[in-house]
């Protein structure tokens, strides 16, 4: 199974992606963007028959702040999202630390719990096992049946390639799909004759896989794969 870029010419453009969210009934998509000094969070429905072209999301339309990482409550009736807007009041429950299993190595971060709670999956920078060594990476952390969670599995290069900037992972809510951001460069089609002109390098610039961060999806099937590995 081969990654593929997650719908080109609607979410993959050639600015720098990142973060998917997906409504349950699969409607619905949030996505971030980052571009000039700020980043903000978009949203397509899926209307009589065909995708809408993106829009700001209105709860992200103040681009005085950084809004991005939205992730959709299991109805699909809340978004939630990362800002450094002032808080507008209320409080938060105490949380609570996941073990050292998935905390004790290396820096964990914008973890993802599938929707059958399962396993989780996450970014974590400072192990040896990554590509290249101590480099952030994708981890899978699998949960046994008695609660406890397995320490986390590097899912190789299906996923983690060794220019990867890690972001948020995301799983479909049906569980079917992993996606992931990837700023690598991939190959592209030979060079046309002739010198290149200034137009030619503007659209070159502007496609995806071009060194910014684009959105892949590969069936979850990679993971299954891996548990059945690591069993």
């Amino acid at each position: 199974m081969t990654p593929e870029l997650f719908a080109p010419g609607l979410v993959s453009t050639g600015l720098a992606e990142r973060d998917v969210a997906i409504s349950p009934d699969g409607r619905e998509i949030y996505f971030a963007v980052t571009f000039r000094t700020t980043t903000t969070i978009m949203t397509a429905q899926f209307k009589r028959g065909r995708w809408t072209p993106p829009t700001v999301a209105s709860f992200a339309a103040d681009l005085t702040y950084y809004n991005m990482e939205p992730c959709m409550s299991g109805d699909g009736r809340q978004v939630f999202f990362l800002t450094n807007r002032p808080r507008a009041g209320g409080a938060y429950g105490e949380p609570e630390r996941l073990p050292d299993v998935i905390n004790g190595t290396g820096a964990t971060f914008n973890a993802c719990v599938a929707p059958d709670e399962q396993y989780l999956i996450a970014g974590v920078e400072g192990r040896d096992d990554s590509t290249p060594p101590k480099k952030a990476n994708y981890y899978v952390f699998f949960r046994s049946a008695d609660g406890t969670w397995a320490p986390g599995v590097n899912p190789g290069p299906v996923v983690n390639d060794p220019a990867n900037t890690v972001h948020s992972p995301y799983i479909s809510p049906d569980g079917k799909y992993l996606f992931f951001a990837s700023n690598a460069s991939r190959d592209r089609s030979p060079t046309p004759p002739g010198p290149l002109t200034l137009p030619q390098l503007v659209d070159l610039s502007r496609s995806p896989q071009n060194g910014n961060s684009d959105i892949y999806w590969v069936r979850a099937e990679v993971i299954e794969q891996l548990r059945r590995a690591h069993e």
